[in-house]
C-alpha cells in the first residue's frame, strides 16, 4: 500500500508536471498565435498549476496586448458599420482600410464583409455610371436615332443626367422628320415632268441628308423625265421642220406625226396641227403635179409647151415628162430664135457701117430661110449700097490721119483721128494704131508733166523721188520738160532734208519709249512735234499711248512692291494661314509686274515654314490629346502608360487645363494614390499578400 500510494503521489507529481508544461505549451501557442481565447483559457490554467512567473507575465502581456487590438478591431467594426450606413464610398474605402490596419478578422468579420461587398457595388455602379456617360455621349456625336433611345433608357437607370442626350434625340427626331418629309416630296415630284421642281425637291433631299440611294433613284428618274422632254422636244421640232418644209413626200408627214404621237405630244399641239396641214397640202399638191405632166405631155406648140413647163416649174417637177416637153420646146425655140436672129442680124447690119457685117447678114438670112422681100432684108441691101459708098472717103481720112502723125500737136492729132474713125476707117489698121500710139505719147508727156507738179505740190520727198525714178526709164520723148525736172530735184533734196529731221526726232522718241524715261520721252514728244511731225499722226498719238502706259505700270509696280511690303509686315510674326496666301498673291503679282521679289519670296518662304510648323504641332497636339482619350476610356492602364501619355501630352503642348488632360492626370494620382496604400498595407499586414 505504502508503495501504491508513493507510485500514486509520483503518478500525481508527473500529471500535474505534464498539466503545467501543457499549459506552459498552451500559453507559448496563444502568444505566438495571438489568440485572445487561447491566452485566457492558458493563464487561468498556469496560475492555477504554477506556471512560471516570466512566461505567466509574458503571456500577461500579449493577453494585454491583444485585448487592445480587439477593442481597436471593434472600433474599426463599428467604423465599417457607419460606412454601411452612410453608403458612401470614400467612407467605405477609409473604414476597410482602417480595419484592416487594426486587425480586424476580414474573413469572419460581417461588418467588414458587408462594407468591402458595398465598396464593390459602389464602385461597380460608379463605373456603370461612367460607361453609361460614355455611351450616351458616343451616342450625342452620332446620328443613330435607336443607338441614342437605348443610351437615354440605361443612363436612365443609373440616375444620369439625360438632358443633353434627350434634346439631341428630338433634334434626330426631327431631322429624320425632314428627311422623310424631304424624300415623300421628292418621290411626289418625281412623278410628274418638271424639271425645275425635281431639281428644287432634289436640293431639299440633299440639303435634308435623303440617302444616297434614294437620292441616285431621283436623280436617274430626273434622267429620264429629261429623255422623255428631249424627245419630246426633238419630235415637236421634227414636226415643225417637216411641217415648214412643204415638201411632197406624205410619208414624211406621216413618220413625224406617228413619232410625235410616241412622245407623247398633244393632238391639239401647234406642231401637229402645223404638219397636219402641211401634210393636207402636199396631197393637194401631188394631185396638182399629176396634172401638170399629163399637160407637159399632150400640147405641141410653143405657146402650149410654155405654159405646160411654166406650170411644172412652179410646181418643182423634175419627171422626164417635164425635160421631154423642155427638150421639144428648145427645138421649136431654137429653130425660132434662129430666124429671129437672122432678122436681127439684118436689122444690125442695117444700122452697121461695116460691109463685111452687112454681106454676112445677107448670107446668113437666106440659110436660116427669112423671107429676101422683107422691110428688114430689103434695108439691109440698102445699107451695102451706102457702105461702099463710104469706103472711098475712108480712104480720104486715112491720108489726113497720116499727115497729122508726122507733127507734135496733140489736139490736131486727135481731131484727125476722129475724122478717121468717124469715117469708118478700121481701128485696128497700120495708120490708126500708129496714130493712137503717137497720141499716147503725147498724153503721157502731159501726164508725166501733171503729175510732178502734183508730187512737188505734196511736199513728199519720196513721192518725188519715185517718180523722177520712173521718169528715168521713160521715153525721152515722153520726159518733161529739163527745166521741170530740175526744180522737181530741187524741192525733193529740200523736203528729203525736213524728213530726216522727222525720222531723227522718232527715232529719239523711240528710244526715250525703249528706256521707258517720261523726261526724255516728254522731251523727244516736243522735238518731233518741233521737227514738223504731227500731234495727230500715227507716230506721236502711239508714243502718247506707250507714254501713259508706261506711267499706269510704273505706278502698277509701286503699288505691288507696297502691297508686298505690308503683306511681308503681316506675316512676319506668326502668320496665319490667311496671311501666308495674302503674301503668295502679292509676291505673285509683283512677279507679273517684273518687281524684284527677293525679300518677298525669303519672308513667304517663312511664313509657309511657320504655317507647316503650326500645322505639325496642331496634328501632334491632337494626336496626343486622342491618346489622352483612348487611354482614360480603357479599363485599367497602368500607371507607366498614364505618366507616357501625359509626358507626350506635354511635348505636344496640350493645355493641362483640358478635360481630357486632368482626366488622365487625375486617374494617375489615383492610381499611384491607390499603389502607395497597397504598399503600407502590404507592408503593415503581410498576410495581405496571401
Amino acid at each position: 500500500p505504502a508503495f501504491a500510494i508513493v507510485e500514486l503521489v509520483k503518478s500525481e507529481i508527473e500529471h500535474h508536471e505534464n498539466m503545467k508544461k501543457r499549459a506552459a505549451e498552451i500559453l507559448e501557442a496563444g502568444v505566438s498565435a495571438k489568440s485572445l481565447v487561447a491566452l485566457g483559457a492558458g493563464l487561468e490554467a498556469a496560475k492555477r498549476l504554477g506556471v512560471e512567473t516570466g512566461s505567466l507575465e509574458k503571456a500577461e502581456s500579449a493577453r494585454k496586448e491583444l485585448d487592445h487590438k480587439k477593442i481597436q478591431a471593434e472600433a474599426a467594426e463599428d467604423l465599417c458599420r457607419r460606412a454601411l450606413e452612410k453608403k458612401d464610398l470614400a467612407s467605405l474605402k477609409a473604414a476597410l482600410q482602417q480595419a484592416e490596419t487594426d486587425g480586424v478578422d476580414v474573413e469572419y468579420s460581417q461588418a467588414y464583409i458587408d462594407a468591402a461587398n458595398l465598396r464593390d457595388d459602389l464602385e461597380e455602379r460608379e463605373a456603370s455610371v461612367a460607361e453609361a456617360t460614355s455611351v450616351l455621349q458616343a451616342a450625342i456625336a452620332g446620328e443613330d436615332v435607336p443607338k441614342l433611345e437605348e443610351a437615354i433608357a440605361h443612363a436612365k437607370t443609373l440616375d444620369v443626367d439625360t438632358s443633353e442626350g434627350t434634346q439631341r434625340l428630338e433634334s434626330l427626331r426631327q431631322a429624320q422628320a425632314d428627311k422623310l418629309e424631304a424624300l415623300a416630296a421628292l418621290e411626289k415630284v418625281c412623278e410628274g415632268e418638271d424639271l425645275d421642281l425635281i431639281d428644287a425637291a432634289l436640293a431639299k433631299a440633299s440639303e435634308a441628308g435623303v440617302a444616297e440611294d434614294a437620292l441616285a433613284k431621283a436623280k436617274a428618274t430626273r434622267e429620264k423625265v429629261v429623255e422623255v422632254l428631249e424627245a419630246r422636244s426633238a419630235a415637236v421640232m421634227n414636226l415643225e421642220m417637216v411641217g415648214s418644209e412643204e415638201g411632197d413626200e406624205v410619208e414624211a408627214y406621216d413618220v413625224a406625226l406617228e413619232a410625235a404621237t410616241k412622245a407623247g405630244v398633244a393632238d391639239d399641239h401647234a406642231a401637229v396641227q402645223l404638219c397636219q396641214k402641211a401634210r393636207a397640202a402636199a396631197v393637194e399638191r401631188n394631185a396638182t403635179k399629176a396634172q401638170a405632166l399629163e399637160a407637159c405631155t399632150s400640147v405641141s406648140t410653143i405657146e402650149e409647151l410654155e405654159a405646160a413647163l411654166a406650170t411644172a416649174t412652179e410646181l418643182a417637177l423634175v419627171e422626164d415628162e417635164v425635160r421631154d416637153a423642155a427638150d421639144r420646146l428648145a427645138q421649136l425655140q431654137a429653130d425660132k430664135a434662129k430666124r429671129d436672129e437672122a432678122e436681127e442680124a439684118l436689122q444690125q447690119a442695117s444700122a452697121s457701117d461695116s460691109l463685111a457685117q452687112v454681106d454676112e447678114a445677107l448670107a446668113r438670112a437666106e440659110e436660116a430661110g427669112v423671107d429676101m422681100t422683107g422691110a428688114a432684108a430689103t434695108a439691109c441691101k440698102a445699107k451695102k449700097d451706102a457702105l461702099e459708098a463710104q469706103a472711098k472717103a475712108r480712104a480720104a481720112a486715112t491720108a489726113s490721119l497720116i499727115e497729122a502723125r508726122g507733127g507734135d500737136a496733140l489736139d490736131i492729132l486727135e481731131r484727125a483721128l476722129d475724122a478717121a474713125l468717124a469715117s469708118g476707117v478700121d481701128p485696128d489698121s497700120d495708120e490708126v494704131l500708129d496714130a493712137k500710139a503717137k497720141r499716147d505719147l503725147l498724153h503721157t508727156r502731159k501726164s508725166a508733166e501733171e503729175a510732178l507738179d502734183a508730187a512737188m505740190t505734196s511736199d513728199d520727198p519720196e513721192a518725188i523721188g519715185h517718180l523722177l525714178e520712173f521718169l528715168r526709164f521713160s521715153s525721152p520723148d515722153a520726159l518733161p520738160s529739163d527745166e521741170k525736172l530740175l526744180e522737181a530735184e530741187k524741192k525733193r533734196d529740200e523736203l528729203a532734208v525736213k524728213v530726216e529731221e522727222k525720222r531723227a526726232a522718232l527715232g529719239r522718241l523711240l528710244e526715250a519709249l525703249a528706256a521707258r524715261d517720261i523726261q526724255a520721252i516728254d522731251a523727244a514728244l516736243g522735238s518731233a512735234v518741233a521737227a514738223g511731225c504731227s500731234k495727230e499722226s500715227d507716230e506721236i498719238v502711239e508714243a502718247g499711248k506707250a507714254r501713259e502706259a508706261i506711267v499706269a505700270e510704273e505706278q502698277a509696280k509701286k503699288e505691288a512692291s507696297d502691297a508686298l511690303t505690308e503683306a511681308m509686315a503681316k506675316a512676319a510674326d506668326d502668320p496665319s494661314d490667311e496671311d501666308a496666301a495674302a503674301l503668295r498673291k502679292c509676291v505673285e503679282q509683283a512677279e507679273a509686274l517684273k518687281v524684284d521679289v527677293t525679300e518677298g519670296r525669303a519672308a513667304l518662304d517663312a511664313a509657309d515654314a511657320a504655317c507647316a510648323k503650326r500645322k505639325a504641332d496642331e496634328a501632334a497636339r491632337s494626336k496626343a490629346i486622342a491618346a489622352l482619350t483612348i487611354l482614360a476610356a480603357q479599363e485599367a492602364p497602368t500607371v507607366d502608360e498614364l505618366r507616357e501619355a501625359l509626358a507626350a501630352a506635354d511635348a505636344a503642348f496640350v493645355r493641362r487645363s483640358s478635360d481630357e488632360y486632368k482626366q488622365v492626370s487625375d486617374l494617375c494620382e489615383a492610381r499611384v494614390t491607390a499603389q502607395s496604400a497597397l504598399t503600407e498595407a502590404t507592408a503593415a499586414r503581410p498576410c495581405l499578400l496571401k
